[in-house]
């Protein structure tokens, strides 16, 4: 069960970050002029591609060591107890690694619900600039 929720949320995370990816910086180009910001969320796309990567990569990982665990009939007490200790750990470290791909995705959506909303009050301000009336 755990593979297979571990598998779903590693390949989810990857195409919506794909998808941010492709949709807003290379073919909508969402982003400022400020160059720190833009690389901020350069940053955490690749950390969120980073992060799908590492959830994949290392379910295959847990996925081995357990066929390794059930398969082999002469394995001492230590062997096992060390690759249970490397499954156990594997998946601490695939949940640490979900967490910050989906807390990266959520700071991407901050960033560009803020950048909507300073694009659309900086072009409320251009349109006030001008008073219509007062022309002939």
């Amino acid at each position: 069960m755990f593979s297979f929720v571990n598998f779903f949320l590693g390949l989810g995370l990857l195409i919506i970050v794909v998808v941010i990816l492709v949709r807003n910086i290379l073919i909508g180009i969402k982003g400022t002029d400020n160059g720190v910001v833009n690389l901020v969320l350069a940053a955490l796309v690749l950390v969120g591609i980073f992060c799908s990567f590492a959830i994949l990569l290392r379910l295959v990982n847990i996925n081995s060591l357990e066929v390794r665990l059930n398969s082999e009939k002469a394995l001492s007490m230590e062997q096992i107890a060390l690759i249970k200790n490397d499954i156990a750990q594997a998946k601490t470290n695939n949940i640490i690694c979900i967490l910050v791909g989906y807390c990266s995705l959520i700071f991407d959506f901050i960033i560009f619900k803020i950048i909507e909303k300073k694009k659309t009050v900086a072009l409320a301000k251009g349109k006030k600039r001008w008073d219509w009336n007062k022309v002939k």
